[in-house]
Parts: structure tokens; sequence; C-alpha cells
């Protein structure tokens, strides 16, 4: 039997601040399967926290990948790469979804904004594409 679910709005002072969903609903808003992994490696956690680099940079090392390799990836220079590796670089969304894509983490849980960690979701995006958009 399907039966319909009233979602819950809860508000301060006549403003809406947070609506209660089921579950299931919530997961398939993300597109991802329920118990899907989208945390973030402790190692880059701790690159990113400890040892004070940007989470880009803590994300392109845990990849195991070189600057120059990840300017490829993205068709930009390597010098127009290490500025997005800056830990004071102030990434556009579009940056971070080509971040993405060229770092192989289809399932963004974790962009790459400075020294925050940002929920985004972004639909599959081949290389090719990705080339074309920059």
């Amino acid at each position: 039997m399907n039966i319909p679910i009233r979602h819950q709005i809860i508000e301060d002072k006549g403003q809406p601040l947070y609506v209660l969903v089921p579950y299931a609903e919530y997961v398939a808003s993300l597109n991802r399967e329920p118990g899907e992994n989208t945390a973030i490696p402790l190692a880059v956690s701790k690159a990113a926290n400890m040892e004070d680099k940007s989470l880009v940079r803590a994300w392109r090392e845990y990849k195991g990948l070189s600057q120059a390799e990840m300017a490829e990836r993205m068709s930009i220079s390597r010098p127009a790469y290490a500025q997005l590796e800056a830990k004071d670089a102030n990434l556009r969304a579009t940056t971070v979804h080509r971040l993405a894509v060229a770092l192989d983490v289809q399932s963004v849980g974790t962009a790459l904004r400075g020294r925050r960690i940002v929920q985004h979701e972004y639909p599959p995006m081949s290389r090719q594409r990705l080339a074309l958009a920059g």
C-alpha cells in the first residue's frame, strides 16, 4: 500500500529551517545507494588538518597523482593547476566539479572548497566533455 508521506517542516519564528523526510527519499535525492560510503578517507583528512595541506592537494596525493598529471587531466597548465591547490584558493563550483572528475571521485560528498567540507552531488561527466566544458 502506498501511503502519502507528509514531510515535517521545522520552523523558527515563522521561517522554515529544516524539512524532515524519510531516509530512503533522502538517499534517493543524493543519487546514491543506501550504505554507499561517501566519507573522506582518513589519509585525506589527516593531510588537510594535521599536515596543513589544502584539500585539493590532500586528495591529489591520496590518489597518487602529480600536479602535472592533474593539469593534463583538466586540460590546463601545471602552474594554473598549482594555483587551485593553494590553501587560500576560492574555488567555484564548476572548478570543484572539474577537480572531482579529474580525481575520479564521482559522488562528491566532499568537495574541495578551502578547508571546509561542502556537500555537492554532480552528474558523472566524461573527461572528454570536461575538456570541452573548460
